[in-house]
């Protein structure tokens, strides 16, 4: 039996957003201080991440600390150990979008055997040609705004009689909308969420009854660390986070990557401005080769195929001058510990 509203951890959402949000205005403002005072039974576990734009956030209970988190390192992965890609038919969101066609891209050399492309604006005239003369794929590309109810339905609906239950699932829809927190309107903050958060939502609806075996959300590391100018796309993607949470407890599969900058394409990649501020910042950007590699590695981590377990469900994927990068957050020492020991 299908859901009519979307399953939704509000208390988690909601507050994982204010958070980000947060990171974000106290970056535009480093002079402000504020805190998260609760009152309900139910921590929501993103309130757990530490805020590194002030002193940080910890839980605490009568005036001991129950939780501080910190940023850990990824296990390595054994570069013997071969991918194993099950999926037979799969659906990405923001198929328009220059990450989307390197990752379809990919799909098809793994012999994918179906790949079904949704974008918002249906302007599919810049896909890679190589895409479109693979012998071993079947692709398709859907004019769709999953935002909404009614064409996320038709887009997950249309199944050809050949092809195979969905059991891939890809959201790398998204726009940016950037201003100060003080410029923030109603329309901005709806125009981030929607490819975002809504569409999550219709598709947690419409992908109810079908076998995933992965579900990768492109977050953002703009989700972590926020970003000056980006809060509600910062909110946006803490969103997409403690989705990712809600969906592990009931037993799914989701994992959600937070993503830096791309070099080969991407929002961020191609705004001038903001390559210039992460470089300040000591981040630089993904190549196509290490993002591919980290996505390959996401999915032969991610349940249920994977034996080498994954330890979270929220992912960070950045290139980082961590000496550079560190000089900027000496109040957050609880969170970066493991990278500043390495560093010092």
């Amino acid at each position: 039996m299908g859901s009519s509203q979307p399953f939704w951890d509000l208390d988690s959402y909601a507050s994982s957003s204010l958070v980000a949000f947060a990171r974000s205005l106290g970056n535009e403002d480093p002079g402000l201080s504020f805190g998260f005072s609760l009152h309900h039974h139910r921590v929501p576990r993103a309130l757990c991440l530490e805020n590194p734009s002030v002193e940080g956030v910890e839980i605490q209970e009568d005036g001991a600390v129950l939780y501080k988190a910190r940023l850990l390192r990824f296990p390595s992965v054994p570069a013997s150990d071969p991918l194993s890609l099950h999926w037979h038919r799969s659906t990405m969101t923001g198929g328009t979008g220059a990450i989307a066609r390197i990752v379809a891209r990919w799909l098809v050399d793994q012999q994918q055997a179906s790949i079904q492309l949704l974008g918002r604006t249906g302007h599919f005239q810049e896909t890679d040609p190589s895409l479109l003369r693979s012998d071993s794929c079947c692709i398709e590309f859907v004019r769709a705004d999953v935002s909404t109810s009614e064409e996320a339905s038709c887009a997950l609906a249309r199944s050809p009689r050949h092809s195979c239950p969905l059991d891939g699932l890809m959201h790398a829809g998204g726009v940016l909308m950037d201003c100060t927190v003080s410029n923030q309107t109603v329309r901005t903050v709806r125009g981030v969420f929607g490819p975002k958060v809504s569409s999550m939502q219709w598709l947690d609806v419409y992908c109810v009854g079908f076998p995933l075996c992965s579900s990768v959300l492109f977050s953002s590391v703009a989700s972590l660390l926020g970003s000056p100018g980006q809060s509600n796309y910062s909110a946006a993607n803490a969103a997409l986070d403690a989705w990712a949470h809600a969906q592990r407890l009931r037993g799914g599969v989701a994992v959600s990557v937070q993503w830096g900058a791309w070099s080969g394409g991407g929002m961020a990649g191609s705004n001038a401005a903001v390559m210039k501020r992460m470089e300040r910042s000591g981040m630089g950007t993904i190549s196509v080769e290490v993002g591919l590699s980290a996505f390959q590695t996401v999915l032969l981590c991610n349940p249920p195929s994977a034996s080498l377990g994954m330890p979270d469900c929220v992912l960070c994927v950045n290139c980082f001058s961590w000496d550079r990068f560190l000089q900027q957050f000496r109040g957050a020492d609880g969170f970066f510990v493991d990278f500043r020991t390495a560093v010092d």
